[in-house]
């Protein structure tokens, strides 16, 4: 019922129509054999593109960080926790940073995309999450608390995802 009136506010995506023409496709081509398994990766492509353009920059950057991670564990021979090596924690916690922001922000980016989200809005949300992710990491430090570039990184982290959630939360309510 929800979804009719969605419809009917003009309010669902365009991205709701291919998945429903791409499934009558596979429908009609799985009845006859013919069944070509990158038809949905095109259509998954269509759907979140810009998400997926985000996703894989800030992959990389997640993957720096972890690298990093894995570096200092192997030259100071700790495995698990820091050992009490303050240059190990601040590796640790600039990946942790990153692990608990990152992907709250890209499925909320996701969801927003997928309900028809202005693409200028994911493009400018996408760019803020990069610029706050470099500088996050580049400003956390263990002795000190107060830097400019942890300033960007926090706040050019948290206000893209509240922003995201406020439109998440209008996509489906209205208000």
């Amino acid at each position: 019922e929800r979804r009719y009136r969605f419809i009917a506010e003009g309010r669902i995506s365009i991205c709701h129509r291919i998945v429903e023409i791409e499934d009558d496709r596979f429908r009609q081509n799985h009845r006859s054999g013919i069944i070509h398994g990158h038809r949905f990766n095109e259509v998954a492509r269509m759907i979140f593109p810009i998400t997926a353009l985000y996703a894989a920059l800030l992959a990389v950057i997640g993957l720096v960080l972890m690298f990093h991670v894995i570096a200092m564990r192997g030259k100071t021979g700790i495995s698990i926790l820091h050992g009490d090596d303050m240059q190990l924690a601040q590796a640790m916690r600039r990946h942790g940073n990153f692990v608990e922001t990152v992907p709250l922000a890209l499925i909320l980016m996701g969801i927003v995309e997928a309900n028809g989200g202005n693409t200028v809005l994911l493009h400018v949300i996408g760019a803020v999450l990069m610029i706050a992710r470099i500088a996050q990491p580049l400003g956390l430090h263990h002795d000190r608390m107060i830097h400019p570039l942890r300033a960007v990184g926090t706040v050019g982290t948290v206000l893209p995802t509240v922003v995201l959630i406020g439109v998440a939360l209008w996509q489906v309510t209205g208000w």
